[in-house]
This record gives structure tokens, sequence and C-alpha cells, in this order.
């Protein structure tokens, strides 16, 4: 696996933006035991470590915004059900408008889909995703 230019470039401002929060250098974030760490397992393939250290890397620098994101994502995919719906926040959450698509072959999936989606509002699902865009961090896990 060959590291993609976004994935590198993703990789190197996340090291260099906690170098400077730390007062280290860059090849020093790399240097820590849970950075090596991930080099370390055999059973992972280099596309796998990749992903590991770009997520390690980014929820650290940005751990507020991590956490809403998986958060928010835990929440879309339990109010898609199942279903091709996608449910998207605004680029890092900056707004409160959500980007909704679903792809369907047949007009009984677009039944299904909507159904799912006025289950998601009778069990308030959709209030509690746009409670989590408008910052509201008391949002129950119980989805």
């Amino acid at each position: 696996h060959r590291v993609s230019v976004r994935e590198a470039r993703d990789i190197i401002d996340n090291a260099a933006g906690l170098a400077a929060r730390y007062g280290t250098r860059v090849i020093d974030v790399f240097e820590r035991p849970e950075v090596k760490k991930i080099f370390l397992h055999d059973n992972w393939t280099p596309r796998q470590r990749t992903h590991q250290l770009r997520t390690l890397l980014y929820r650290e620098r940005y751990p507020q915004l991590s956490s809403l994101e998986e958060r928010f994502d835990e929440l879309a995919k339990t109010l898609a059900g199942g279903k091709r719906l996608d449910i998207r926040p605004p680029k890092d959450f900056e707004g409160d408008d959500l980007t909704i698509s679903f792809r369907a072959n047949t007009s009984e999936e677009v039944t299904t889909i909507l159904k799912t989606m006025n289950e998601a509002e009778r069990r308030g699902l959709w209030e509690k995703l746009f409670a989590l865009l408008q910052g509201e961090n008391k949002v129950e896990d119980d989805f």
C-alpha cells in the first residue's frame, strides 16, 4: 500500500500541530511509544497501519471534534437502520445543515427508507442529531 498524498499530508500536518502544541520536534511525535506500537503489529497491513496512525494523530490533535464526529457517526448509523441512507454533518461541524442522501433500486426500497426516516423521527433520533450539531453534548447514548 502506498500512502496517498492526502494521507501523508494529514499525518504530517497533525504531527506538526502536536509538536507545536507540546513544544517538541515532529520526529518526537513519531518516536512516542503509542505511535511505535502501531508499526509493531505484525498482523496489520500497511493500509491498516496508515489508518491507525492517521486516526491516532487526528484524535489527539482534535479531541473534541473527533469525539463529536464519532458520536454523530454512531447516531447516524443507528438512524439509518442498515438501509442505504447516508447522513452527513456540515464540514468540521460548522453549521446546522445535514446532508441526507439515499440509494434505491425500487419504489419499495424508497418507501422502506422513508419509513426508516419516519421511525427515526418517532424515536427522537433526528432531534438528537441536530442537538449534536448545535453543540449540545448532553445527548444521551441510548439511541
